[in-house]
């Protein structure tokens, strides 16, 4: 009987300690440097119902239990991460839940790889009433185990997974929401003039950028003290024209995908400045 209890005390401490993380600590923890599996397709047609019903408010539990996934609810926000002692590279996902929220998914597919860009999700993710975040949980150069040709877990890159099934559901759910995916580029690596002296490059996955994609460049360029370009029309590098995601919203007639490019002093003053971040999502209409 004595065991018992104890065993229920350390449970009820660990789930506290679980849910009391802060949100950077719920990524960070998620984070592992072990594997990354491909989930079948059973498993994806899964995760993608468990996340629309959660995007609805109908919470079912046993879904992502049944996949191995945790289900953590904190004040507001429900996290959704792997098991400890299963990890897979499947990604964290966070919702929101609440009134007047902006039907927004922030996206870090190289939240550590991309310097700062995870935190930099989190943060605005945070101060906002954005509906959804995810991160990546696995390093993007990690080898994909179960598959037959030579792939990394590259998960703006790489088809069926979670990322792709996330993205999908979020997408059915808010036809006119937006999916702004966060990236870091080194400006000494680009091939042009105009990359090597952006700040700021945005694009929508393609080559015809949307009039809202245009606006929001414009007023960046104004609102702004850097150089912010559009991709085609001021640069024709990083406009994520392979980008997994973009591809598939763009195959869907998804309007809203918005995929941002920062130098590394650009990361460094968004994390450091709470007002900058506040500048940058103002002209995101």
């Amino acid at each position: 009987m004595i065991k018992v209890f104890n065993f229920l005390i350390i449970m009820l401490f660990f789930c506290t300690q679980v849910n009391a993380e802060k949100p950077d600590q719920q990524w960070d923890r998620a984070f592992n440097k072990g594997k990354f599996v491909l989930p079948g397709t059973d498993e994806i047609r899964q995760v993608g119902k468990a996340y629309q019903d959660e995007l609805q408010g109908r919470a079912e539990e046993e879904l992502w239990n049944a996949i191995a996934m945790q289900r953590i609810e904190q004040k507001d926000t429900v996290y959704l991460r792997e098991n400890p002692d299963n990890q897979k590279g499947r990604g964290v996902f966070a919702i929101k839940h609440g009134v007047h929220l902006k039907p927004w998914l922030l996206q870090a597919p190289h939240a550590k790889f991309d310097r700062y860009t995870g935190r930099l999700v989190e943060k605005i993710f945070s101060e906002g009433e954005y509906q959804a975040a995810m991160w990546n949980s696995v390093p993007r150069k990690t080898q994909v185990e179960n598959s037959v040709l030579d792939r990394t877990a590259d998960m703006a890159h790489l088809s069926g997974t979670y990322w792709q099934a996330v993205t999908e559901g979020f997408a059915r759910i808010y036809a006119d929401g937006k999916i702004i995916q966060f990236h870091g580029f080194d400006q000494s690596k680009r091939k042009s003039e105009a990359g090597r002296t952006s700040d700021m490059i945005i694009s929508a996955g393609h080559q015809y950028p949307p009039i809202w994609i245009q606006k929001l460049a414009q007023c960046l360029k104004k609102t702004l003290s850097l150089n912010v370009s559009l991709y085609p029309r001021d640069v024709r590098e990083l406009g994520a024209t392979t980008n997994i995601q973009g591809q598939l919203l763009k195959s869907r007639g998804f309007n809203g995908f918005l995929h941002l490019e920062m130098s590394k002093p650009l990361r460094q003053q968004l994390l450091q400045s709470r007002k900058l971040r506040q500048l940058l999502v103002n002209c995101i209409r």
